[in-house]
């Protein structure tokens, strides 16, 4: 089973197993199948549910949806910390976009998921990709199951790679390259963004950059001036000044304004595709134009990834209806009826194969992205901390700002850095050099 990455410990709030389990003031929760499940779920994931509540008829699902904990929301944190108050209240099962949501849940404060790692048949638990599960696992303990990966790839506009007579860059180096010929032969068009508040997951990550390394037992090392995180800067600080990576982020009205025409490639999450550039997305692009490389290695052997996002399916430790809500959970994740058409890419192995099928069958890219999509999925570096504490808002303000208003990427990372700092030790973690 995958190794701990989390930055904490969880020994004194774990889980027994048995007929009753036990929640954080020690009381057993009776188990009683007759009651019903009660699912939270974001909006889109709710048709998942739905097919669960029509697949098992008996379940008795009761399903209500909420905003997913997303874009900043502390709307778990908030219901969870009144239900532990009122000793009632809580779901049987609750969907989360966010991947680092065990950070803060399994904490005393909190005591909600579930151990769910012997109620979990071993074929579930081997059918997901090489570390979807690192956001679950916490002391080899497993809280809850991935619902979707998203890892980054190399996006690239087929039509205009040939019109300008380039080769799709496979390093980092000849990405830089690519930008300054870009600048040169092509001004106006770019080859990527900085602008996004997920940027640190595109280029930091990737690069294993300790921006937020996880170093165990809620240890964190936050070094902007490591060589791994210059190199980012050092390649990219140049391909802004000559105009090739933008400064705006690719949901803007601006960027689709002026770039919508005159992106040559992107770098970003698998999701890219259904959000930015299929039919109805927000730069929605040419059928046949573009295509799906790998992930940009770096030269020195470093062939890792970053990745934006990833939601989380999580039984409640204080649900009455223990073994349904796992049911639930192992269905809806690895069920390719409800991953195989599923906004983002499954964590799910086999769901996977089912919605890169779906993905082939629309016919909208000139390659077949599945030997891209799954060679990131398996190469997602495990070394970046799942932290409480949130590292876009400190990358909005302290660097996007910044940038929008002409500083360069190395001006800007003191302050990150700083920020970065400032927000653990704040939530109680201990920055290590």
């Amino acid at each position: 089973m995958t190794t701990a990455f989390l930055t904490f410990s969880l020994a004194a709030c774990a889980s027994p197993g048995g007929a009753n389990s036990t929640n954080e003031s020690g009381k057993e929760v009776e188990q009683d199948a007759s009651q019903p499940l009660t699912v939270w779920v974001d909006s889109t994931r709710q048709p998942m549910a739905e097919a669960y509540k029509e697949a098992h008829p008996d379940a008795n699902v009761v399903i209500e949806t909420y905003d997913g904990n997303a874009n900043g929301a502390t709307t778990l944190q908030t219901k969870i910390s009144l239900f532990n108050q009122s000793g009632e209240g809580w779901p049987d099962v609750v969907f989360s976009t966010q991947p680092q949501e065990m950070s803060w849940m399994t904490q005393d404060r909190y005591a909600f998921p579930l151990d769910i790692t012997e109620k979990l048949e071993d074929s579930v638990k081997d059918s997901f990709a090489k570390g979807a599960l690192v956001p679950c696992t916490v002391d080899d303990k497993i809280y809850c199951l991935r619902n979707d990966l998203a890892m980054n790839v190399t996006w690239y506009n087929d039509a205009l790679f040939k019109e300008f007579g380039y080769e799709v860059p496979k390093t980092w180096e000849e990405w830089g390259e690519l930008g300054e010929k870009v600048a040169a032969e092509h001004p106006g068009y770019i080859i990527g963004t900085i602008g996004d508040n997920w940027a640190t997951d595109i280029y930091l990550w990737a690069s294993q950059c300790p921006a937020n390394a996880n170093e165990g037992d809620r240890q964190v090392r936050i070094d902007l001036t490591d060589p791994k995180c210059t190199r980012v800067q050092e390649l990219i600080d140049p391909l802004i000044a000559n105009g090739s990576v933008s400064t705006d982020t690719v949901f803007s009205s601006s960027f689709a304004n002026t770039y919508k025409d005159k992106m040559l490639m992107l770098i970003g999450p698998n999701w890219y595709g259904g959000a930015l550039l299929e039919k109805g997305a927000a730069l929605e692009q040419t059928p046949g134009t573009w295509g799906v490389a790998p992930a940009l290695t770096w030269k020195d052997g470093t062939e890792t990834t970053g990745n934006v996002g990833g939601g989380l399916w999580i039984v409640s430790r204080h649900s009455q209806v223990q073994d349904k809500a796992v049911d639930f959970v192992s269905w809806v994740t690895t069920s390719e009826k409800t991953q195989g058409t599923a906004p983002g890419y499954p964590a799910n192995t086999e769901a996977a194969k089912a919605w890169l099928k779906n993905l082939r069958d629309r016919k909208f890219y000139v390659n077949d992205p599945s030997e891209a999509f799954e060679n990131a999925a398996a190469k997602v570096w495990d070394g970046w901390a799942y932290t409480s504490y949130s590292w876009y808002t400190p990358w909005a303000d302290k660097v996007v700002t910044r940038l929008l208003e002409g500083s360069s990427l190395k001006d800007t990372l003191p302050a990150f850095q700083e920020e970065m700092r400032n927000k653990a030790e704040a939530t109680g973690y201990k920055v290590v050099e």
